[in-house]
């Protein structure tokens, strides 16, 4: 502390341990006013009210960042869900494709006896 005209005045230090505190009014931050210099008061004031700003804009910052940690639950959870549909999906065409070639097989089977048939018949005339 320093002594000023016979009054104590607390020395402002830069208070880093109490910009993490989200306490109400901290203790001992309130000074009487009475023969305090204008422009101390006013430095006092303004360091409140950066104290205050600062707080404020951590407590966004978290606001944020829980809002950012919910959305990514969401996204992961419609990843996953777009993973399963995807490979389920992929798992159908494989399915379709073996079918698709299995008829393609048959159909040339067919065509294969109809002509053999067209053949034999004809031999038959």
């Amino acid at each position: 502390m320093q002594k000023k005209s016979g009054t104590q005045v607390r020395q402002t230090t830069s208070g880093s341990s109490r910009d993490d505190s989200d306490d109400g009014e901290l203790e001992g931050d309130t000074e009487t006013t009475e023969n305090i210099d204008p422009a101390d008061a006013k430095r006092a004031r303004r360091m409140r009210s950066n104290r205050e700003s600062a707080r404020r804009s951590r407590r966004r910052k978290q606001a944020h960042m829980n809002e950012l940690e919910a959305q990514v639950g969401q996204l992961r959870v419609e990843h996953s869900t777009l993973l399963k549909r995807l490979t389920d999906m992929n798992h159908k065409y494989d399915e379709a494709a073996v079918d698709n070639r299995i008829l393609k097989a048959d159909i040339e089977t067919l065509r294969a006896k109809n002509i053999l048939s067209a053949i034999l018949l004809g031999k038959g005339d």
